[in-house]
């Protein structure tokens, strides 16, 4: 059909896999995301000092926290 083929990862799906094939919409599949297990799993570790000086702490808490999946 020449429509391509929408991945999109999902923390409501694990363990399974959801395909969505129906018409009108765009051949679809669904898949855990990775690293769900370690996304609650509490706060992040404090940014370096050298990152909070260059890019404040709240930029700085945004990218370490950007480092884990």
């Amino acid at each position: 059909r020449g429509e391509g083929l929408v991945l999109m990862p999902s923390v409501h799906t694990w363990p399974d896999i959801v395909t969505g094939v129906e018409e009108p919409f765009q051949p679809t599949l669904v898949y855990p995301a990775r690293g769900l297990a370690s996304l609650w799993t509490g706060v992040p570790e404090r940014p370096p000092d050298a990152l909070v000086g260059i890019l404040g702490a709240g930029r700085a808490k945004v990218l370490a926290a950007l480092a884990v999946p």
